[in-house]
């Protein structure tokens, strides 16, 4: 699926998470990234919360 592609970039909004829920899928597609060897790099456009506010959500996700 993943071919040999080792960066993606994600869009956290409608793309890794609504709201304050995962997407469906979510999990297993960011390990079959590491699985594979790549890395992800979440970005957002959201000026609405810090770097900090979105490190405890993402820690609060448990992914």
């Amino acid at each position: 699926m993943l071919g040999d592609k080792k960066l993606f970039l994600l869009d956290i909004d409608g793309t890794i998470c609504k709201g304050n829920q995962l997407i469906g899928g979510t999990k297993e597609f960011l390990s079959d990234i590491e699985k594979n060897g790549g890395k992800y790099i979440f970005i957002t456009n959201n000026a609405t919360r810090s770097i900090d506010d979105y490190i405890l959500f993402f820690n609060n996700l448990e992914l």
